[in-house]
């Protein structure tokens, strides 16, 4: 599996034929009204991202759901989103043209050979952080499996850790916090 981080809160995930870009903040600013600056500042060639295969989005915050980065797409990819991501912000996605899929806690998807779940953030977060869903991305070959957790925006929460426990969710082999 390779991990591309593009800036601010925006993973690029390659693993054999399957490519997803996960919360992409593609410009040099974020936000609706008022654009905020990314940080760190770069350029990114969207052509150079393609083909992609699925959009992940965590989360309605700016800097994980940027609406004129997601115009800069090819409208047939298609989008995940969190299981609480608000209805106002799937509008609006779906406005921009593209097909969106609420993305089911207990059930992940598969692409051979990755395996993709959101899972949810910790309760003990802010209220506005409680919509928030962690990435589990498991990469399987005959003899190797690699599991990644990417944090986003809050703590694990204490049910991943018990499904972890319990051998219903695979141990990470890496957490990345952003």
């Amino acid at each position: 599996m390779d991990l591309g981080f593009l800036g601010h809160q925006s993973w690029w995930v390659r693993s054999g034929d399957v490519t997803l870009l996960i919360d992409p903040v593609l410009g040099e600013a974020m936000g609706h009204r008022t654009r905020l600056p990314v940080h760190p500042p770069r350029t990114i060639d969207v052509h150079e991202l393609l083909p992609i295969d699925l959009v992940v989005l965590t989360h309605e915050h700016n800097d994980h759901t940027d609406l004129a980065s997601l115009a800069l797409l090819p409208r047939e990819i298609p989008i995940l989103v969190a299981p609480l991501m608000p209805s106002v912000v799937v509008r609006a996605i779906e406005r921009l043209g593209f097909t969106v899929h609420r993305a089911d806690p207990d059930v992940g998807l598969s692409a051979a050979p990755l395996h993709v779940q959101l899972l949810p953030g910790a309760r003990r977060a802010p209220v506005s952080e409680g919509r928030v869903a962690q990435v589990l991305l498991t990469e399987t070959h005959e003899s190797d499996t690699v599991t990644v957790l990417l944090g986003v925006d809050t703590a694990i929460s204490s049910r991943t850790i018990q499904a972890i426990r319990m051998g219903a969710l695979p141990i990470p082999d890496a957490e990345v916090v952003s």
